[in-house]
């Protein structure tokens, strides 16, 4: 690049282009042949000095790849504390619900024990086939007016399973009415029951959800 200078009468005048890339040049021709020269007249001494250079690089190789493997490392249990904080959390250790379950509050010692069998729920002897209907979170909407978290306790992001009722009754779960909808919250060995009636699934765009009651439950 020209660099432009001004003379004394105003005319512009032009500086000779620098020749960096030149002395570089040079600089690389003197070391490269003062190497060779060494080598020919002290091929023991160049040896030396070749062995040492690479000791030098391998070492700081070393350091480097070490570094950026405790930086991975690093980052990874960055990414997963991040990951843990605003993930959902597990169902926990029951997440396949199976065998009795005891009343672990008032209200489910007066309903009394539920167990598990596959896709059949059996309260006091009154067993309901049930399928997958949903998966959802504490935070969502169960209705316009609550949050399931509002509605059953659950944390803001435990999340929650929806089953629907295919067959069977269990009068003694709403006043008489058929089910229609279970809810299950499994947190390691305690466990928190739903039931609503029948109808559409509860959601955020149900004005009001037809909850019959909130059971808890311990596995024993």
């Amino acid at each position: 690049m020209s660099v432009t200078a001004t003379l004394a009468d105003g005319r512009p005048t032009r500086r000779p282009r620098r020749l960096g890339w030149l002395w570089a040049l040079l600089t690389c021709v003197v070391i490269g042949a003062a190497g060779a020269a060494l080598y020919i007249l002290q091929p023991e001494t160049a040896r030396g000095l070749w062995a040492g250079s690479t000791v030098v690089a391998g070492q700081a190789w070393t350091a480097t790849r070490a570094g950026a493997g405790v930086a991975a490392r690093w980052t990874g249990r960055q990414m997963d504390r991040v990951e843990a904080r605003f993930s959902p959390a597990p169902m926990g250790p029951d997440v396949l619900l199976d065998g009795v379950y005891e009343p672990a509050d008032d209200a489910a010692r007066a309903l009394g024990g539920v167990s598990f069998k596959g896709a059949e729920i059996t309260f006091v002897e009154a067993p309901l086939k049930t399928r997958p209907g949903a998966i959802v979170l504490g935070g969502d909407r169960m209705s316009l007016r609550q949050t399931w978290s509002e509605a059953t306790g659950a944390g803001a992001v435990e999340q929650v399973e929806v089953r629907q009722v295919t067959s069977g009754a269990a009068p003694a779960l709403c006043e008489g009415q058929p089910i229609g909808w279970i809810a299950l919250q499994p947190r390691g060995r305690d466990l928190m029951v739903a039931a609503f009636g029948v109808g559409e699934r509860p959601a955020a765009a149900m004005a009001s959800a037809d909850l019959c009651g909130v059971w808890r439950y311990h596995k024993p």
